[in-house]
């Protein structure tokens, strides 16, 4: 089970639009701490036609996982192509693609190859560490009563956990966090 922060509504209510059309592409910088230090970046790009570009980068104690990613996410924010390069944390690299053709999903990495016939919206989850994708996969499981199946295989519940208020440059927002089951 991970516990994925994101500012979101409760599962009662209608989530924002995952892939609102804002006229230029929105950039998102996130600093990632691990037992207090900075320990890696993660910077993602959301254009207006729904194409997502990610760079994480995590060094810690001499290891942490690299992956550059772009994919693209339909209105609903359902991932229908997804392509991604990098390494683990432990250093083994990896290629991974993904794609919808129709009503067939299909997927290709050095740890799993397959393809799946969809009855509706379902969420891919790569092996690989993505920025961004559990916040993603939190919204698309809202938009759905709290539950969305998941490629290759599964389903996922997303169960609220709490929220807190935090200030940034003088702005109070208020932050949902939920565990992702």
């Amino acid at each position: 089970c991970h516990a994925a922060t994101t500012k979101g509504p409760e599962p009662q209510t209608a989530p924002v639009d995952p892939m609102p059309q804002a006229p230029s592409t929105v950039e998102v910088k996130r600093v990632v701490v691990s037992m207090g230090r900075v320990s890696g970046s993660s910077v993602a790009r959301f254009a207006p036609d729904g194409t997502v570009t990610t760079v994480l980068d995590v060094l810690e104690n001499g290891r942490g996982p690299h992956c550059e990613a772009s994919f693209t996410l339909s209105r609903e924010g359902i991932i229908t192509k997804f392509e991604a390069k990098g390494h683990h944390t432990f250093g083994a690299t990896y290629t991974n693609q993904f794609k919808v053709e129709g009503d067939t999903a299909r997927w290709q990495s050095p740890e799993e190859t397959g393809e799946k016939k969809l009855n509706g919206p379902a969420f891919y989850v790569p092996l690989a560490e993505v920025g961004e994708l559990e916040g993603l996969l939190v919204q698309a499981a809202l938009k759905r009563g709290g539950r969305i199946p998941v490629l290759p295989a599964g389903e996922v519940h997303v169960e609220k956990n709490g929220t807190f208020d935090v200030t940034v440059k003088g702005e109070k927002k208020t932050l949902t966090g939920y565990d992702i089951h």
